[in-house]
């Protein structure tokens, strides 16, 4: 193997990993965290396809993260629990995605939409 594969191989697993530890992050609440800061990490040194899962997981975790906040704050007056079941949603659709094109060394077509 060549240090290009090798990398490639590398990149690969990092993705996944962060793919696993959002997953973890809806029983732990803390290794999504942990996956943030290994994607923003390896956000420079990634490169081609698997760069724009690490932009997609950053973007994911952010987002999701402003989401979650607004719906703890709003489950106050009730609502903030239909907040927080679409937050559940999203964030699943958009990790299944992720590993799935992950699996397939597929890029993730638009890192910055905020759907799926």
């Amino acid at each position: 193997m060549t240090d290009t594969s090798n990398q490639v191989d590398q990149d690969r697993r990092t993705v996944l990993l962060v793919y696993i530890l959002y997953f973890l992050g809806f029983a732990t609440g803390i290794s999504a965290a942990a996956g943030v800061y290994i994607a923003s990490d390896k956000k420079d040194a990634a490169g081609g396809v698997w760069r724009s899962h690490i932009d997609y997981q950053i973007k994911t975790f952010w987002i999701g993260l402003a989401a979650l906040f607004t719906g703890a704050v709003l489950s106050i007056v009730l609502i903030g629990w239909l907040a927080i079941f679409a937050w559940t949603v999203w964030t699943l659709v958009r990790c299944v995605k992720g590993v799935i094109a992950a699996l397939e060394d597929r890029p993730i077509e638009d890192p910055q939409t905020l759907m799926w």
